[in-house]
């Protein structure tokens, strides 16, 4: 082989790891572009259960992705008498939760992917919204293939 091979297939090489690097970059930045450059703000939502919620699930209102969220849930605390499950959330800054809305753990697909679903309350007041920093109650999601799962196991004994 001719050293002016080695030299064009060197040049071909480092023009490919260049190219890929390039698209690797481009991938993570187009990545963030669904949560904007804006702020975030953090809330804290105590779920009955939070099963299958993990760091980096979204967090969505009407279908769309406000946020995230940003740590594994914590340890069960006993909350009255009943355990409970602190998740944090990270919310987009522009994104204004009103008071009056649910936090229920939703699952999409046949995977079972789990998200927090922020549901908002038919009569709701714009005025009266969810602080940063604020801790609140999430709610038992209903339904679902859990749920059918447990009920058709019941059924079968």
């Amino acid at each position: 082989m001719s050293t002016e091979r080695k030299g064009t297939e060197v040049i071909v090489g480092l023009f490919l790891l260049i190219g890929f690097s390039f698209i690797a970059v481009m991938v993570v930045m187009f990545g963030r572009v669904g949560m904007g450059t804006k702020g975030k703000y953090v809330v804290t939502i105590d779920f009955p259960n939070a099963s299958g919620i993990v760091k980096g699930s979204d967090v969505l209102l009407a279908g769309a992705r406000i946020g995230t969220v940003t740590k594994p849930p914590a340890p069960p605390v006993l909350v009255g008498n009943r355990f409970h499950v602190a998740v944090e959330l990270s919310i987009r800054d522009d994104v204004r939760i009103p008071r009056a809305s649910n936090f229920v753990v939703g699952s999409s697909g046949l995977l079972g992917d789990r998200y927090v679903d922020v549901q908002l309350h038919p009569e709701f007041d714009p005025n009266d919204v969810i602080e940063p920093g604020s801790r609140i109650l999430g709610v038992q999601p209903g339904g679902g293939l859990s749920e059918l799962t447990n009920k058709g196991g019941a059924v079968m004994d």
